[in-house]
């Protein structure tokens, strides 16, 4: 696991962009929004304890929309392999992930 910082406008991830993590947002807000007709809709804004990617990740899925820093953001970063490797050392936890999928 990581932290990764982020200024206010960066971009987090893309849509259509492969899911290779969980991330977990430990400071700031994140706009999740699509594009579409030049025109950016905004479907939430999220904070400190919120995850994006889970869903994701555990489907082996693309992002369905862009993440956005709205002010200065910290994220705890927790890639794919990470969490398989963790869930293949505990019989709990790999049935806990195959029931979430």
């Amino acid at each position: 696991m990581t932290i990764d910082n982020f200024e206010s406008g960066a971009k987090l991830f893309s849509r259509g962009q492969e899911c290779d993590c969980i991330m977990i947002v430990v400071n700031g807000q994140v706009e999740l929004f699509v594009e579409q007709r030049e025109q950016e809709y905004i479907l939430d804004t999220i904070g400190i304890g919120s995850t994006i990617g889970a869903y994701s990740v555990l489907n082996n899925c693309r992002y369905e929309y862009t993440g956005r820093a709205k002010s200065k953001v910290s994220c705890l970063i927790l890639p794919r392999q990470d969490l398989l490797d963790a869930a293949s050392d505990d019989p709990l936890m790999t049935e806990a992930l195959d029931s979430a999928t």
